[in-house]
Protein backbone atom coordinates (compact mmCIF):
# COMPACT_ATOMS: atom_id res chain seq x y z
CA UNK A 1 0.00 0.00 0.00
CA UNK A 2 1.55 3.31 -0.96
CA UNK A 3 1.97 6.63 1.48
CA UNK A 4 -0.83 8.40 -0.92
CA UNK A 5 -3.55 5.52 -0.35
CA UNK A 6 -2.78 5.61 3.35
CA UNK A 7 -3.18 9.43 3.44
CA UNK A 8 -6.38 9.30 1.45
CA UNK A 9 -7.78 6.41 3.76
CA UNK A 10 -6.97 8.62 6.95
CA UNK A 11 -8.73 11.62 5.04
CA UNK A 12 -11.66 9.97 3.96
CA UNK A 13 -12.20 8.12 7.75
CA UNK A 14 -11.99 11.63 9.15
CA UNK A 15 -14.38 12.84 6.77
CA UNK A 16 -17.04 10.07 7.72
CA UNK A 17 -16.41 10.56 11.25
CA UNK A 18 -16.99 13.84 10.81
CA UNK A 19 -20.01 13.53 8.82
CA UNK A 20 -21.37 11.36 11.65
CA UNK A 21 -21.16 13.40 13.97
CA UNK A 22 -22.40 16.73 12.54
CA UNK A 23 -25.86 14.47 11.44
CA UNK A 24 -25.98 13.05 15.09
CA UNK A 25 -25.88 16.69 15.95
CA UNK A 26 -28.56 18.01 13.59
CA UNK A 27 -30.79 14.99 14.06
CA UNK A 28 -30.43 15.64 18.16
CA UNK A 29 -30.98 19.78 17.39
CA UNK A 30 -34.07 18.32 15.33
CA UNK A 31 -35.98 16.95 17.68
CA UNK A 32 -36.38 20.17 19.82
CA UNK A 33 -39.03 22.47 20.22
CA UNK A 34 -38.91 25.22 17.48
CA UNK A 35 -40.51 26.96 20.25
CA UNK A 36 -40.02 25.85 23.75
CA UNK A 37 -42.88 25.96 26.36
CA UNK A 38 -42.17 25.29 29.87
CA UNK A 39 -43.51 22.10 29.95
CA UNK A 40 -41.36 21.17 27.28
CA UNK A 41 -38.28 22.93 29.14
CA UNK A 42 -39.14 20.49 32.36
CA UNK A 43 -39.61 17.44 30.24
CA UNK A 44 -36.48 17.90 28.59
CA UNK A 45 -34.62 18.95 31.98
CA UNK A 46 -35.95 15.77 33.66
CA UNK A 47 -33.95 13.55 30.63
CA UNK A 48 -31.22 15.63 29.43
CA UNK A 49 -30.07 17.32 33.42
CA UNK A 50 -26.92 16.26 34.13
CA UNK A 51 -27.62 16.01 38.18
CA UNK A 52 -30.66 14.02 37.49
CA UNK A 53 -28.68 11.68 35.31
CA UNK A 54 -26.25 11.33 38.57
CA UNK A 55 -28.87 10.54 40.57
CA UNK A 56 -30.13 8.15 38.49
CA UNK A 57 -26.86 6.05 38.31
CA UNK A 58 -26.79 6.42 42.25
CA UNK A 59 -30.41 4.56 42.53
CA UNK A 60 -28.09 2.16 40.08
CA UNK A 61 -25.35 1.71 42.54
CA UNK A 62 -28.09 1.59 45.43
CA UNK A 63 -29.29 -1.59 44.13
CA UNK A 64 -26.20 -2.68 43.65
CA UNK A 65 -25.75 -2.71 47.25
CA UNK A 66 -28.80 -3.88 48.53
CA UNK A 67 -28.11 -7.44 46.00
CA UNK A 68 -24.78 -7.39 47.71
CA UNK A 69 -26.61 -7.19 51.34
CA UNK A 70 -28.95 -10.67 49.97
CA UNK A 71 -26.03 -12.05 49.02
CA UNK A 72 -23.99 -12.04 52.45
CA UNK A 73 -26.41 -14.60 53.73
CA UNK A 74 -25.24 -17.45 51.36
CA UNK A 75 -22.09 -19.33 51.66
CA UNK A 76 -19.20 -18.35 49.84
CA UNK A 77 -17.08 -21.06 48.17
CA UNK A 78 -12.91 -20.68 47.10
CA UNK A 79 -10.39 -22.57 45.78
CA UNK A 80 -6.84 -22.20 46.69
CA UNK A 81 -4.05 -24.21 45.29
CA UNK A 82 -0.08 -24.06 46.39
CA UNK A 83 3.41 -25.60 44.66
CA UNK A 84 6.47 -25.12 45.97
CA UNK A 85 10.57 -26.29 44.85
CA UNK A 86 12.46 -27.45 47.92
CA UNK A 87 16.13 -28.51 47.41
CA UNK A 88 18.11 -30.06 49.53
CA UNK A 89 22.12 -30.14 47.80
CA UNK A 90 24.10 -32.46 50.83
CA UNK A 91 21.46 -35.25 50.98
CA UNK A 92 22.80 -38.20 50.14
CA UNK A 93 19.57 -40.21 49.58
CA UNK A 94 17.33 -39.59 46.55
CA UNK A 95 16.51 -37.29 44.63
CA UNK A 96 17.88 -33.36 45.71
CA UNK A 97 14.81 -31.47 44.46
CA UNK A 98 11.43 -32.09 45.78
CA UNK A 99 8.19 -30.85 44.27
CA UNK A 100 5.21 -30.45 46.58
CA UNK A 101 2.10 -29.32 45.80
CA UNK A 102 -1.73 -28.79 47.93
CA UNK A 103 -5.11 -28.02 47.28
CA UNK A 104 -8.07 -27.19 49.06
CA UNK A 105 -11.95 -26.05 48.31
CA UNK A 106 -13.52 -24.34 51.41
CA UNK A 107 -16.74 -22.56 51.87
CA UNK A 108 -17.98 -20.84 55.10
CA UNK A 109 -21.19 -19.29 56.21
CA UNK A 110 -22.59 -17.03 58.25
CA UNK A 111 -25.54 -18.65 60.36
CA UNK A 112 -26.57 -16.41 63.19
CA UNK A 113 -24.88 -12.45 63.80
CA UNK A 114 -27.05 -10.51 66.33
CA UNK A 115 -29.57 -9.95 63.24
CA UNK A 116 -27.01 -7.72 61.23
CA UNK A 117 -27.07 -9.49 58.15
CA UNK A 118 -31.47 -9.11 58.08
CA UNK A 119 -30.99 -5.12 59.36
CA UNK A 120 -28.21 -4.67 56.80
CA UNK A 121 -30.60 -5.77 54.21
CA UNK A 122 -33.17 -3.56 54.93
CA UNK A 123 -30.87 -0.32 55.67
CA UNK A 124 -29.29 -1.33 51.84
CA UNK A 125 -33.36 -0.91 51.26
CA UNK A 126 -33.55 2.50 52.66
CA UNK A 127 -30.36 4.08 51.35
CA UNK A 128 -32.31 3.20 47.58
CA UNK A 129 -35.30 4.46 48.63
CA UNK A 130 -33.26 7.37 49.74
CA UNK A 131 -31.82 7.82 46.40
CA UNK A 132 -35.09 7.24 44.31
CA UNK A 133 -36.42 10.18 46.71
CA UNK A 134 -33.32 12.16 46.39
CA UNK A 135 -33.83 12.33 42.31
CA UNK A 136 -37.69 12.95 42.87
CA UNK A 137 -36.06 16.39 45.18
CA UNK A 138 -33.73 17.18 41.87
CA UNK A 139 -36.29 16.58 39.76
CA UNK A 140 -39.16 18.89 41.65
CA UNK A 141 -35.83 21.43 42.52
CA UNK A 142 -35.15 21.66 38.70
CA UNK A 143 -38.75 22.15 37.75
CA UNK A 144 -39.29 25.14 40.54
CA UNK A 145 -35.88 27.05 39.18
CA UNK A 146 -37.33 26.36 35.40
CA UNK A 147 -40.66 27.99 36.08
CA UNK A 148 -38.63 30.97 37.69
CA UNK A 149 -36.60 31.57 34.82
CA UNK A 150 -39.25 30.88 32.52
CA UNK A 151 -41.55 33.71 34.06
CA UNK A 152 -38.60 35.98 34.16
CA UNK A 153 -38.70 35.15 30.40
CA UNK A 154 -42.08 36.30 30.17
CA UNK A 155 -41.98 39.12 32.25
CA UNK A 156 -38.72 40.41 30.26
CA UNK A 157 -40.64 39.92 26.82
CA UNK A 158 -43.79 41.68 28.31
CA UNK A 159 -41.39 44.78 29.45
CA UNK A 160 -39.63 44.62 25.40
CA UNK A 161 -43.06 45.38 24.73
CA UNK A 162 -43.67 47.80 27.03
CA UNK A 163 -40.54 49.75 26.04
CA UNK A 164 -41.25 49.62 22.49
CA UNK A 165 -44.73 50.73 23.22
CA UNK A 166 -43.42 54.48 24.70
CA UNK A 167 -40.99 54.68 22.04
CA UNK A 168 -43.53 54.99 19.68
CA UNK A 169 -45.69 57.30 21.75
CA UNK A 170 -42.09 59.19 21.91
CA UNK A 171 -41.79 59.71 18.52
CA UNK A 172 -45.29 60.14 17.56
CA UNK A 173 -44.93 63.17 20.13
CA UNK A 174 -41.87 63.87 19.18
CA UNK A 175 -43.50 64.30 15.56
CA UNK A 176 -45.74 66.48 16.82
CA UNK A 177 -43.72 69.07 18.58
CA UNK A 178 -41.77 69.71 15.80
CA UNK A 179 -44.79 70.18 13.26
CA UNK A 180 -45.57 72.75 16.18
CA UNK A 181 -42.45 73.69 15.97
CA UNK A 182 -42.27 74.36 12.67
CA UNK A 183 -45.40 76.40 12.37
CA UNK A 184 -44.41 78.52 15.65
CA UNK A 185 -46.91 76.94 18.18
CA UNK A 186 -43.84 76.02 20.52
CA UNK A 187 -40.44 76.36 21.33
CA UNK A 188 -37.15 74.56 19.79
CA UNK A 189 -36.68 73.60 23.59
CA UNK A 190 -39.76 71.47 23.86
CA UNK A 191 -38.73 69.54 20.99
CA UNK A 192 -34.87 68.95 22.36
CA UNK A 193 -36.55 67.65 25.93
CA UNK A 194 -38.63 65.25 23.77
CA UNK A 195 -35.79 63.93 22.00
CA UNK A 196 -34.18 63.56 25.07
CA UNK A 197 -37.20 61.60 26.81
CA UNK A 198 -36.90 59.60 23.34
CA UNK A 199 -33.47 58.66 24.53
CA UNK A 200 -33.98 58.01 27.39
CA UNK A 201 -36.82 55.26 27.06
CA UNK A 202 -34.55 53.73 24.25
CA UNK A 203 -32.11 53.37 26.85
CA UNK A 204 -34.75 51.74 29.12
CA UNK A 205 -35.69 49.51 26.06
CA UNK A 206 -32.03 48.29 25.91
CA UNK A 207 -32.00 47.36 29.28
CA UNK A 208 -35.19 45.22 29.24
CA UNK A 209 -33.89 43.33 26.06
CA UNK A 210 -30.36 42.94 27.88
CA UNK A 211 -32.54 41.34 30.73
CA UNK A 212 -34.52 39.23 28.67
CA UNK A 213 -31.49 37.58 27.07
CA UNK A 214 -30.02 37.35 30.23
CA UNK A 215 -33.18 35.19 31.55
CA UNK A 216 -32.90 33.18 28.55
CA UNK A 217 -29.57 32.51 29.12
CA UNK A 218 -30.13 31.05 32.77
CA UNK A 219 -32.72 28.79 31.34
CA UNK A 220 -30.13 27.69 28.44
CA UNK A 221 -27.79 27.07 31.40
CA UNK A 222 -30.64 25.02 33.56
CA UNK A 223 -31.29 23.35 30.45
CA UNK A 224 -27.65 22.85 29.78
CA UNK A 225 -28.17 23.21 26.04
CA UNK A 226 -25.55 24.48 23.90
CA UNK A 227 -24.23 27.71 23.82
CA UNK A 228 -24.67 28.11 20.10
CA UNK A 229 -28.04 26.47 20.40
CA UNK A 230 -30.53 29.37 19.49
CA UNK A 231 -33.13 28.96 22.03
CA UNK A 232 -36.48 30.62 21.62
CA UNK A 233 -39.60 30.86 24.06
CA UNK A 234 -42.80 30.64 23.85
CA UNK A 235 -43.60 34.00 25.23
CA UNK A 236 -47.30 33.43 24.57
CA UNK A 237 -49.25 33.22 28.03
CA UNK A 238 -52.11 30.61 27.34
CA UNK A 239 -55.28 30.67 29.51
CA UNK A 240 -53.89 31.75 32.89
CA UNK A 241 -55.90 33.52 35.54
CA UNK A 242 -53.66 36.33 37.42
CA UNK A 243 -56.47 36.48 39.79
CA UNK A 244 -57.39 32.62 40.31
CA UNK A 245 -57.99 31.92 43.91
CA UNK A 246 -54.95 30.78 45.65
CA UNK A 247 -54.86 27.72 47.21
CA UNK A 248 -55.19 27.13 51.25
CA UNK A 249 -52.34 27.90 52.83
CA UNK A 250 -53.18 25.05 55.91
CA UNK A 251 -54.08 22.19 53.31
CA UNK A 252 -51.40 23.02 50.94
CA UNK A 253 -49.10 22.44 53.89
CA UNK A 254 -50.75 19.47 54.88
CA UNK A 255 -50.84 18.09 51.20
CA UNK A 256 -47.00 19.05 51.06
CA UNK A 257 -46.11 17.33 53.80
CA UNK A 258 -47.47 13.77 52.32
CA UNK A 259 -45.51 14.02 49.51
CA UNK A 260 -42.46 16.23 48.61
CA UNK A 261 -39.60 13.66 48.40
CA UNK A 262 -37.67 15.88 50.97
CA UNK A 263 -39.82 15.24 54.02
CA UNK A 264 -40.06 11.70 53.21
CA UNK A 265 -36.23 11.37 53.36
CA UNK A 266 -36.22 13.13 56.32
CA UNK A 267 -38.84 10.65 57.73
CA UNK A 268 -36.41 7.89 56.40
CA UNK A 269 -33.91 9.28 57.76
CA UNK A 270 -34.96 8.82 61.52
CA UNK A 271 -36.05 5.02 60.26
CA UNK A 272 -32.56 4.49 58.99
CA UNK A 273 -31.27 6.02 62.24
CA UNK A 274 -32.69 4.24 64.10
CA UNK A 275 -32.12 0.86 62.65
CA UNK A 276 -28.09 1.92 62.42
CA UNK A 277 -29.14 1.86 66.39
CA UNK A 278 -30.15 -1.87 66.48
CA UNK A 279 -26.96 -2.81 64.17
CA UNK A 280 -24.67 -1.43 66.68
CA UNK A 281 -26.60 -3.39 69.50
CA UNK A 282 -25.96 -6.49 67.84
CA UNK A 283 -22.33 -5.89 68.41
CA UNK A 284 -23.34 -7.48 71.64
CA UNK A 285 -24.59 -10.56 71.08
CA UNK A 286 -22.63 -14.19 70.05
CA UNK A 287 -22.04 -14.74 66.44
CA UNK A 288 -22.08 -18.10 64.78
CA UNK A 289 -20.34 -19.34 61.70
CA UNK A 290 -19.84 -22.66 59.81
CA UNK A 291 -17.20 -23.44 57.89
CA UNK A 292 -16.42 -26.91 55.29
CA UNK A 293 -13.55 -27.53 53.63
CA UNK A 294 -11.88 -30.06 51.25
CA UNK A 295 -7.94 -30.87 50.55
CA UNK A 296 -5.05 -32.92 49.05
CA UNK A 297 -1.39 -32.89 48.73
CA UNK A 298 1.22 -34.43 47.49
CA UNK A 299 5.30 -34.15 46.79
CA UNK A 300 7.64 -36.18 44.60
CA UNK A 301 9.58 -37.63 47.46
CA UNK A 302 6.59 -39.58 48.43
CA UNK A 303 4.93 -42.75 46.89
CA UNK A 304 1.70 -44.31 46.28
CA UNK A 305 -1.42 -42.34 45.51
CA UNK A 306 -0.81 -39.13 47.75
CA UNK A 307 -3.56 -36.83 46.10
CA UNK A 308 -6.31 -40.18 47.44
CA UNK A 309 -4.25 -40.47 50.96
CA UNK A 310 -3.92 -37.01 51.87
CA UNK A 311 -7.35 -36.31 50.79
CA UNK A 312 -8.88 -35.02 54.01
CA UNK A 313 -12.39 -33.15 55.04
CA UNK A 314 -12.83 -30.51 57.91
CA UNK A 315 -15.74 -29.14 59.22
CA UNK A 316 -15.50 -26.48 61.79
CA UNK A 317 -18.72 -24.58 63.65
CA UNK A 318 -17.48 -21.47 65.15
CA UNK A 319 -18.67 -19.26 67.92
CA UNK A 320 -17.64 -16.04 69.21
CA UNK A 321 -18.91 -14.58 72.24
CA UNK A 322 -17.77 -10.47 72.18
CA UNK A 323 -16.56 -10.25 76.38
CA UNK A 324 -14.65 -7.00 76.47
CA UNK A 325 -14.11 -4.60 72.74
CA UNK A 326 -12.64 -1.52 74.45
CA UNK A 327 -15.79 0.10 74.15
CA UNK A 328 -15.84 0.24 70.32
CA UNK A 329 -19.85 -1.15 70.61
CA UNK A 330 -20.82 1.08 73.40
CA UNK A 331 -19.58 4.25 71.10
CA UNK A 332 -21.34 2.96 68.04
CA UNK A 333 -24.73 2.47 70.07
CA UNK A 334 -23.93 6.02 71.76
CA UNK A 335 -23.38 7.34 68.25
CA UNK A 336 -26.52 6.04 67.07
CA UNK A 337 -28.33 7.36 69.26
CA UNK A 338 -26.93 10.34 68.79
CA UNK A 339 -27.61 10.46 64.76
CA UNK A 340 -31.60 9.49 66.14
CA UNK A 341 -31.40 12.97 67.60
CA UNK A 342 -29.87 14.28 64.57
CA UNK A 343 -32.33 12.91 62.36
CA UNK A 344 -35.63 14.09 64.47
CA UNK A 345 -33.82 17.47 64.41
CA UNK A 346 -33.66 18.03 60.45
CA UNK A 347 -36.83 16.50 60.17
CA UNK A 348 -38.54 19.33 62.31
CA UNK A 349 -36.14 21.50 60.58
CA UNK A 350 -37.41 20.43 56.80
CA UNK A 351 -41.16 20.96 58.23
CA UNK A 352 -40.50 24.39 59.46
CA UNK A 353 -38.70 25.24 56.13
CA UNK A 354 -41.44 24.54 54.07
CA UNK A 355 -43.89 26.00 56.53
CA UNK A 356 -42.23 29.16 55.41
CA UNK A 357 -41.61 28.74 51.99
CA UNK A 358 -45.33 27.90 51.67
CA UNK A 359 -46.19 31.02 54.04
CA UNK A 360 -43.76 32.94 51.76
CA UNK A 361 -45.46 32.24 48.38
CA UNK A 362 -48.97 32.91 49.89
CA UNK A 363 -47.98 36.04 50.90
CA UNK A 364 -46.41 37.36 48.10
CA UNK A 365 -49.20 35.71 45.45
CA UNK A 366 -51.56 37.73 47.21
CA UNK A 367 -49.86 40.90 47.52
CA UNK A 368 -48.67 40.58 44.08
CA UNK A 369 -52.43 39.87 42.98
CA UNK A 370 -53.41 42.76 45.56
CA UNK A 371 -51.05 45.13 43.73
CA UNK A 372 -52.09 43.72 40.01
CA UNK A 373 -55.61 44.80 40.73
CA UNK A 374 -54.46 47.81 42.35
CA UNK A 375 -52.02 48.91 39.03
CA UNK A 376 -55.10 48.20 36.48
CA UNK A 377 -57.04 51.02 38.12
CA UNK A 378 -54.19 53.26 38.23
CA UNK A 379 -53.48 52.38 35.05
CA UNK A 380 -56.66 53.58 33.35
CA UNK A 381 -56.59 56.48 35.09
CA UNK A 382 -53.09 57.50 34.10
CA UNK A 383 -54.31 56.80 30.30
CA UNK A 384 -57.40 59.32 31.01
CA UNK A 385 -55.00 61.64 32.55
CA UNK A 386 -52.24 61.32 29.98
CA UNK A 387 -55.08 61.77 26.82
CA UNK A 388 -56.33 65.14 28.78
CA UNK A 389 -53.02 66.80 29.21
CA UNK A 390 -52.07 66.19 25.63
CA UNK A 391 -55.19 67.67 24.44
CA UNK A 392 -54.51 70.41 26.89
CA UNK A 393 -51.24 70.96 25.64
CA UNK A 394 -52.04 70.97 21.70
CA UNK A 395 -54.24 73.61 22.70
CA UNK A 396 -51.42 75.18 24.55
CA UNK A 397 -53.29 75.14 28.05
CA UNK A 398 -50.47 72.61 29.52
CA UNK A 399 -46.75 72.62 29.36
CA UNK A 400 -44.49 70.12 27.46
CA UNK A 401 -43.65 69.35 30.94
CA UNK A 402 -46.63 68.63 32.15
CA UNK A 403 -47.21 66.43 28.97
CA UNK A 404 -43.89 64.28 29.72
CA UNK A 405 -44.65 63.91 33.40
CA UNK A 406 -47.99 62.51 32.81
CA UNK A 407 -46.43 60.00 30.07
CA UNK A 408 -43.74 59.14 32.64
CA UNK A 409 -46.40 58.24 35.31
CA UNK A 410 -48.09 56.65 32.56
CA UNK A 411 -44.81 54.18 32.06
CA UNK A 412 -44.57 53.81 35.36
CA UNK A 413 -48.05 52.37 36.02
CA UNK A 414 -47.21 50.03 33.46
CA UNK A 415 -43.95 48.77 34.46
CA UNK A 416 -45.66 48.12 38.16
CA UNK A 417 -48.85 45.87 36.26
CA UNK A 418 -46.23 43.83 34.28
CA UNK A 419 -44.11 43.28 37.68
CA UNK A 420 -47.55 42.90 39.69
CA UNK A 421 -48.92 40.60 37.15
CA UNK A 422 -45.63 37.71 36.74
CA UNK A 423 -44.62 38.12 40.42
CA UNK A 424 -48.47 37.05 40.87
CA UNK A 425 -48.00 34.29 38.13
CA UNK A 426 -44.84 33.12 39.54
CA UNK A 427 -45.73 32.23 42.78
CA UNK A 428 -49.30 31.29 41.75
CA UNK A 429 -47.65 28.67 39.59
CA UNK A 430 -44.95 27.49 42.41
CA UNK A 431 -47.91 27.53 45.24
CA UNK A 432 -49.88 25.35 43.35
CA UNK A 433 -46.87 23.18 43.08
CA UNK A 434 -46.91 22.80 46.68
CA UNK A 435 -50.71 22.08 46.65
CA UNK A 436 -50.28 18.97 44.46
CA UNK A 437 -50.87 20.76 40.79
CA UNK A 438 -49.21 20.04 37.47
CA UNK A 439 -47.05 22.98 36.62
CA UNK A 440 -48.38 24.20 33.40
CA UNK A 441 -48.69 27.36 31.46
Amino acid sequence: MTGKMIKRIICDTCALIISMYATAQTDKTSALPEKWRLQDCIEYAKRENLDIRKSRLLIEEAEEEIALAKAARYPNLSFGANGSLQNSPWTEVGDKNTISGSYNLSSSVVLYEGGKLRMNRKLAQMNADIDKLNLSQTENNMTLSITEAFVNILYAAQSIYTGKSAIETDRELLRQREEQYRVGKCAEADVIEMQAVLASDSASLVGYQTSYESSVLQLKLLLQLDIAYEFVPDTIVRDFDVMAQMPNKIETYENALSFLPEIQVAQLSVKQAELQKDIARAGYRPSLNLSASVGTSHNTAGSGNQLKSNFGESVTLGLTVPIYSRRETKTAVRKAEIGISESEISYSNAKQNLMQTIETYYLNAVSSQQKYAAALVKLKSAKTQFDIVNQKYEVGKATSVDLIDEKDDLLDVEIELNQAKYNAMLYRLLLGFYAGEEISL
